[in-house]
């Protein structure tokens, strides 16, 4: 899971909007669409989808919805294609997923625990670094699923330094708490559709 990345822009003549990954609007686009409506949408060009995400990742909503707008006046309701890559970068970030090729996200949690939904796993994350960590729910909220994790660990390592090594089945394993790729739609399946998606839109391109 990438735990940092460059950071993820849509640019419009002299303006930019950078995308911001978070657990907060991974939680929200996840009670409003759905993360299988979400990847559709973005790589569709769904103008309501698309509006939603830029709305959820930057304290400056309006602004980036005239960007937008104006993507489209200025070279139509296709440009927002070119935004698939922008949009499915920030989308892995926010959920805790992986893109592990140009094409696809690949799920990579390991171990995955027993079948729970996305939205409890992502309030999992936000116990964890609430409860475990003593994170502040601003902090909590804006960080990422990869962030959180990673701090989680490296919380866990300084309490066996400190009190000695137990058995890793007395541990608290956030990875079995959160596994979103794995629910409404499977893997294979994802990859199938996206695949999809992604040769249809080149034929509109």
């Amino acid at each position: 899971m990438r735990l940092v990345s460059e950071a993820i822009m849509i640019i419009h003549d002299d303006r930019r909007i950078e995308l911001r990954p978070s657990l907060r609007a991974a939680y929200l686009l996840e009670q409003k669409h759905g993360l299988t409506k979400l990847w559709f949408g973005a790589l569709q060009g769904n103008l309501t989808i698309i509006n939603d995400i830029v709305s959820a990742s930057t304290p400056y909503p309006y602004e980036a919805r005239n960007l937008i707008a104006d993507m489209i006046e200025a070279d139509g309701v296709l440009s927002l294609l070119e935004l698939q890559q922008s949009l499915s970068d920030f989308i892995s970030m926010s959920f805790g997923l992986n893109d592990g090729t140009e094409d696809e996200p690949s799920n990579t949690i390991i171990n995955p625990g027993k079948s729970q939904s996305i939205t409890a796993r992502l309030v999992s994350l936000y116990e964890y670094a609430t409860g475990w960590l003593g994170w502040t729910p601003e902090t909590a909220w804006t960080s990422t699923p990869a962030e959180i994790m990673t701090a989680f660990n490296g919380h866990v390592a300084k309490l066996k330094a400190i009190h000695g090594a137990k058995d890793d089945d007395d541990q608290p394993d956030p990875h079995n708490q959160y596994n979103p790729a794995d629910h409404e739609i499977s893997p294979d399946q994802l990859r199938e559709n996206l695949a999809r998606l992604k040769a249809l839109s080149k034929g509109f391109a």
